[in-house]
């Protein structure tokens, strides 16, 4: 039989059958794609993270052992594809500090300015791997090409940590994955803790929202199904009473607030200072240059028509954005009420409550950040070394019950500050510094309203809903929650190479030297 005689209905299943590609010719085509191997890093390095939040927030040594040693692997891929000249290398202002703070410690390790150098090359292996996460974002995101898979990720993970809490609070059951039970704290998703449960739910939280915010335009199911995350995260936020971490949330919905009507204001300015109102013949005119430039008419013509199409009708797309805009909100609104009602809100008021009727717990913070002041100011330099507060504080500690033994100063500012001295805690401003210099200097740098715009105000805000409640309790040292900050710090300084704007002089790329 002839393959001309051949049925049609026949040769289907032929023809579309594919060559099964083995495993090791698809990492040759990663290997040999930069956009594919920055990719594979960038979520290889994310599934670190997703991994330590779930292994009990990361807090034993299996499980951010695992993290670590995945991120550390990272680091090598990326060194030999930037070393075979695959990669370029790209250089940010914040490394500055974070080189000069890893520098202080190894002079504290090295010359002996920690009382116990166990202690703090322990300690450096978690600051080495947060900041070694750091790097691997900043050099391989791009904002513009992976918010399409970031905002959606961080999403689902917001809404999938946070129903696990709520499982766990409607079954009545609290262990974490009702097996671990823990009596000295009070355990909330996959955290043993549930203020480190908050701080987790303020980095994940604003970019939740961000996700809600871009699917606006596909109607409004998809709409209402994408709020479901940000609103299970609120429910689990008040689930879980932390007041640092509801004040943490609200800090972040004023701060949002505030950018977003600066940004507002900034593009009605420029945009009625560049395109002031003419009508609608002037496109033509103004386009023409351009027009001439198309070998076909036909194209030139479908060209012309379709930008005087955008410049006519300006006010029913945004009157679009609006409504949809507000659809997303109103759909998280409903959802967090119908949780909260679910709820109940007696335990927060009761919560809250204890600020005035019971002081204990707020005093003893006190007491913690007085007796970590004293041990400041008998070494206020050189600190007493990173990682060594629970084995210095026993002598400056101010508690009567001396049987009482805390691991942290429940204010990580403080607490790096009596362990590295002034230099630290400069160190530790500098960065800040560079990190919204470097922000505000690209702010713009993509369209408003963008998925890579809404991407860094995300991670802006993550980072300050953290580092507020870091002032009140120790987040920054459980494992999870610092890789996360970590992630959130590079979707806001990465902005500046999301859209391909940047000048040489501004930000430089570097290549091996025998590239």
């Amino acid at each position: 039989m002839s393959l001309a005689a051949t049925p049609a209905h026949a040769l289907g299943p032929v023809l579309r059958r594919k060559k099964r590609v083995p495993w090791w010719l698809r990492l040759r085509d990663i290997w040999y794609s930069p956009q594919l191997l920055q990719r594979t890093i960038a979520q290889s390095s994310m599934l670190a993270v997703v991994y330590a939040i779930f292994a009990f927030g990361g807090v034993y040594g299996w499980a951010y052992g695992g993290a670590y040693l995945l991120i550390f692997a990272v680091v090598g891929l990326w060194a030999a594809a930037w070393m075979s000249g695959r990669l370029a290398g790209r250089w940010h202002a914040i490394y500055l500090p974070l080189l000069l703070f890893h520098g202080w410690i190894a002079a504290q390790y090295i010359f002996g300015l920690t009382v116990s150098r166990g202690l703090t090359l322990s300690t450096w292996l978690h600051y080495s791997a947060g900041c070694a996460l750091l790097f691997l974002l900043t050099q391989t995101l791009e904002l513009r090409r992976d918010a399409p898979w970031m905002l959606p990720s961080c999403s689902l993970l917001c809404g999938a940590v946070a129903g696990l809490a709520l499982a766990q609070y409607f079954t009545g059951i609290h262990r974490i994955y009702w097996v671990e039970l823990y009596g000295y704290a009070v355990p909330a998703g996959p955290y043993v803790n549930r203020n480190h449960f908050a701080g987790c739910m303020e980095l994940l939280l604003p970019l939740a929202i961000m996700q809600a915010i871009v699917v606006r335009r596909r109607g409004g199911v998809l709409t209402a199904l994408w709020s479901l995350c940000p609103a299970l995260g609120l429910a689990a936020m008040l689930m879980s009473v932390s007041r640092a971490g509801v004040s943490a949330v609200i800090l972040e919905t004023l701060i949002g607030l505030a950018v977003l009507a600066w940004a507002l204001r900034h593009l009605r300015q420029k945009g009625g200072a560049a395109s002031p109102p003419r009508p609608a013949n002037s496109t033509a005119l103004v386009c023409q240059p351009s027009l001439e430039l198309a070998a076909n008419q036909a194209l030139a013509t479908r060209a012309s028509g379709a930008l005087a199409h955008r410049t006519i009708v300006p006010r029913r797309k945004k009157r679009f954005r609006l409504r949809s805009r507000t659809g997303a909100a109103l759909s998280i609104v409903v959802i967090l009420v119908a949780f909260t009602a679910a709820i109940g809100t007696s335990s927060l008021r009761s919560r809250w409550s204890q600020l005035q009727s019971q002081r204990g717990d707020w005093d003893g913070r006190l007491t913690l950040t007085r007796g970590t002041l004293a041990m400041w100011h008998a070494r206020p330099w050189a600190g007493w070394g990173l990682g060594t507060w629970s084995s210095v504080y026993t002598s400056y500690g101010r508690f009567q019950d001396t049987a009482v033994f805390y691991d942290y100063a429940h204010n990580d500012y403080v607490q790096l500050l009596a362990e590295t001295g002034v230099v630290g805690g400069a160190l530790l401003v500098l960065g800040l510094g560079l990190a919204v210099w470097e922000y505000q200097t690209a702010s713009l740098s993509a369209p408003a309203d963008s998925p890579a715009w809404l991407l860094g105000i995300g991670g802006l805000l993550g980072c300050a809903g953290l580092l507020f409640h870091s002032a009140f309790d120790f987040n920054l040292h459980i494992p999870a929650n610092a890789l996360l900050f970590c992630v959130s710090m590079a979707l806001f300084v990465v902005r500046p190479h999301a859209e391909g704007r940047r000048k040489q002089q501004k930000t430089q790329e570097f290549m091996p030297a025998e590239a």
